[in-house]
């Protein structure tokens, strides 16, 4: 990809998905699309999700843009409406905290997009 390339905003909402999200977080880092950037709020889990992924921040910080919120419980609905206001990309790909990318796959949706 190229330099102007637009940046991609993947969201993620996390809720008590502490054994999935650093695969998912692994999965953004590791697609070979260079312009994007991770925003990620932890909606209240109960779990361990909010150690997980402050582990990842912590190790990855200086690899990719990511950005994390820790926040109560408010619903699927208002943490997205929350993430997309955080964005800057000019897409945004929402992903949940126990999926994976496979495939280069932000590359292939900007391509189709643009």
């Amino acid at each position: 990809m190229q330099k102007n390339d637009p940046l991609v905003s993947v969201l993620i909402p996390c809720f008590n998905h502490e054994r999935f999200v650093k695969g998912t977080l692994n999965s953004i880092l590791n697609d070979t699309y260079s312009n994007k950037e991770i925003i990620i709020i932890n909606d209240g889990s109960i779990d361990d999700s909010d150690l997980k992924i402050r582990e990842w921040v912590v190790e990855n910080q200086n690899k990719i843009s990511v950005k994390y919120f820790n926040q109560e419980n408010k619903g699927v609905c208002a943490t997205l409406n929350a993430l997309i206001s955080k964005s800057n990309g000019k897409y945004v790909l929402p992903l949940a905290s126990d999926d994976e990318l496979f495939g280069n796959t932000i590359a292939k949706r900007v391509s189709i997009l643009e």
